[in-house]
């Protein structure tokens, strides 16, 4: 069933139940809730799934029925039958712009403990907080409101499995997002610890509010807030950088988390303009920009993982080649889920330019395994320790429809690895190339082969120059012996310009 715009609720509310037997606490707080969200206008949803012994299971369902029955609604949220909550804390959480915010109940038992593990500064053994809230390694999956971008992305990444409906005993396909079995430390992963970690490889960012009183119900009702024993857990903090348990002397792996601004990063990387416009602390660092990018970076910043300097570069580096009549087609060479090319797309169509080719290359299933020594990070980090297969990955039906929705009609899609497919499908002539398949072996083939077919003054973007070394020293080293200028966006991203290039002979001797 697709629900039409004009009805869909602002959130929906999931609740994963065995035998709809929902505890005296959640009926309280459910009644509560719905009426203050009605009382401050925010519509709501609901999507149970009961009978189904394995909450995983269950947990996958109520996802892939949210993202196929309400298209429109933004913010999915997880109600678990044994809890109680305050009211108002729903209704803060769905005003906050951050990806995933979760709240924290007791465990059942007397040990006082909650179910979470907080990041960690690894350089001053602080816990990473902003605004009242945590940074999260590991959250539960109890009290948890997700961004529909999040489930969309996730969603595109995971394998699927099938499952007989309730109501018509038919098979039906389903997204495995939250799985639980043996991890590969040979530890038991439950469904919160996979979710976690595939949304924090995804670029999400777990945010925990500490200060919401719960009711844990199981033989009896455990009652407490994760903020009266934060002091716990800044005490194992200290202990993590000196390598041991605070409580058993015990040595354990610690999160690192290299940035110290990582939630206003991520929060400014989801920021749409309504949200700009509204928020004082982020607008002036945006307010130069021209208005009518905002409407088209909305439509495409779910399906994208650049910034928003990257993605307004891209943005005027269109509008600059059509305004000048730089001939040639537009292609991209990593794609993920296709984010920046529909808004290359977008923005032709804007400015009336609909006749132009654009190509897509990529594996549409994930980064290739990196070179061990070549592949470096801008902090010294080898590639090949972050890869895991499936990296990246956005498979080529899901980008195919995100293209779609544009409109535009002429797309190429060519997969496979780039080193195989450019050098025989690549276009006569480019009016822009974006590189952004992140190691070196990729970026030499790609300078390679599309550098020479840039037609003059068109424009050439490495997303990657400044945060993987390894693209770094391809650039470098296919540009020793041809003067160019290289423009800096952001930490990460250049971009060169194509222009007449001088006798490479003579530049030599001019640099002795």
């Amino acid at each position: 069933m697709t629900v039409p715009a004009s009805v869909s609720p602002t959130v929906v509310f999931a609740t994963p139940t065995l035998a709809h037997q929902m505890s005296s606490h959640y009926h309280r707080s459910w009644t509560e809730t719905l009426y203050l969200l009605w009382a401050n206008g925010i519509s709501t949803g609901t999507v149970v799934r009961g009978g189904d012994c394995f909450v995983d299971k269950a947990r996958n369902k109520l996802v892939t029925d949210f993202l196929r029955t309400f298209p429109e609604t933004q913010n999915f949220f997880f109600l678990d039958d044994d809890i109680g909550w305050p009211a108002e804390a729903v209704l803060e959480l769905l005003q906050r712009p951050d990806p995933i915010i979760a709240g924290v109940y007791p465990k059942k038992g007397e040990s006082r403990d909650f179910p979470c593990t907080l990041a960690v500064n690894a350089d001053t053994g602080e816990l990473i907080e902003s605004e009242g809230m945590f940074l999260a390694v590991l959250a539960p999956t109890g009290f948890l409101r997700i961004k529909r971008n999040v489930l969309e992305t996730l969603a595109s990444q995971a394998n699927m499995f099938e499952d007989i409906t309730p109501k018509d005993g038919e098979y039906e396909s389903y997204a495995y997002i939250f799985e639980n079995g043996r991890g590969v430390d040979g530890h038991y992963w439950g469904e919160d610890y996979t979710f976690c970690r595939k949304a924090s490889a995804a670029g999400f960012n777990i945010w925990i509010k500490p200060d919401i009183t719960f009711q844990h119900q199981g033989i009896k009702t455990w009652e407490d807030r994760l903020s009266n024993h934060i002091h716990i857990f800044r005490q194992r903090a200290k202990a993590a950088i000196a390598g041991t348990d605070a409580e058993t002397g015990e040595k354990f792996e610690v999160k690192k988390v290299q940035a110290d601004d990582i939630r206003a990063q991520w929060a400014e990387k989801q920021l749409d303009w309504s949200g700009l416009e509204s928020d004082p602390r982020t607008r002036g660092k945006f307010v130069d920009m021209d208005k009518d990018f905002w409407p088209i970076y909305d439509l495409c910043r779910p399906y994208t993982m650049t910034s928003i300097e990257r993605m307004y570069d891209l943005y005027k580096a269109v509008e600059y080649v059509v305004k000048a009549g730089i001939p040639g087609a537009i292609v991209e060479s990593g794609v993920w889920q296709g984010g920046s090319m529909m808004l290359v797309a977008h923005t032709l169509k804007r400015l009336g330019d609909e006749g132009r080719l654009l190509q897509l290359f990529d594996t549409f299933a994930g980064l290739p395994v990196p070179d061990p020594v070549i592949d470096i990070d801008s902090l010294g980090k080898g590639a090949e320790e972050q890869w895991k297969p499936g990296w990246a990955e956005a498979k080529l039906s899901v980008v195919k429809a995100n293209m779609e929705s544009t409109g535009h009609e002429l797309v190429e899609y060519h997969e496979g690895f780039v080193q195989d497919t450019l050098p025989v499908h690549a276009a006569e002539q480019y009016a822009i190339v974006r590189l952004d398949t992140d190691w070196y072996a990729s970026a030499v083939v790609e300078l390679e082969v599309l550098w020479p077919r840039i037609a003059p003054g068109g424009l050439l973007i490495i997303d990657d120059y400044g945060h993987w070394l390894g693209v770094r020293k391809a650039v470098d080293e296919y540009f020793a012996d041809k003067p160019v200028r290289m423009t800096r966006v952001d930490y990460s991203c250049r971009v060169i310009q194509k222009g007449i290039e001088p006798d490479p002979i003579a530049f030599r001797e001019a640099a002795e």
